[in-house]
């Protein structure tokens, strides 16, 4: 026990105790090395768009109307939550989209740290317009039955070789939810 007490009075310096390699288990290590990358790709989170001088007339309009309906109905609980969506929107409209690190591995689809299993889809299809680059995975849950993935400056054909391999190809369509979100 002694030899590893540090005499802090003491001016000469002591060897700093070195630390154990860190140990990464037989089981990561086996799905590291066996898992093969096939394809990897960076994407901005969402497209940005150029917006004009007014388009934020609508959204206030609306948001004034229902800050008046607040005031008429004297819920002011209402008001304050209008006021702090309207703030928040503002917020995500300033903010610039973050990078998505995408790749495709033997083992399945892997968004950033997160990893999904091939297991997890029915089908894939690849939106390739000019407004929208995507890739589509149609899910097995009924809460999410599809995830995009957008593709940044990914070669469709690339990725749809490698997709193949491990899922069907059948078409998607977009929903009148995405339709919406993308107009916004």
């Amino acid at each position: 026990m002694a030899e590893r007490t540090i005499d802090l009075r003491k001016k000469e310096s002591a060897a700093p105790v070195a630390s154990p390699p860190p140990r990464v288990s037989a089981s990561r290590a086996a799905s590291l090395s066996a898992n093969a990358l096939l394809m990897e790709w960076t994407a901005p989170e969402y497209e940005v768009r150029a917006r004009g001088p007014y388009w934020l007339a609508a959204p206030l309009a609306v948001v004034t109307l229902l800050i008046i309906f607040g005031i008429l109905t004297r819920n002011y609980f209402f008001i304050a939550l209008i006021i702090l969506s309207f703030g928040v929107l503002l917020m995500y409209q300033k903010r610039a989209p973050r990078e998505i690190s995408c790749s495709i591995t033997e083992q399945g689809v892997h968004l950033g740290s997160r990893l999904s299993p091939f297991s997890e889809f029915k089908s894939f299809w690849i939106f390739d317009t000019p407004g929208m680059r995507e890739l589509s995975l149609e899910t097995k849950k009924a809460l999410r039955p599809y995830l995009r993935i957008p593709l940044g400056t990914t070669q469709k054909a690339e990725l749809q070789e490698t997709l193949q391999k491990f899922l069907p190809e059948a078409e998607h369509q977009e929903s009148m939810i995405d339709r919406i979100a993308r107009a916004l």
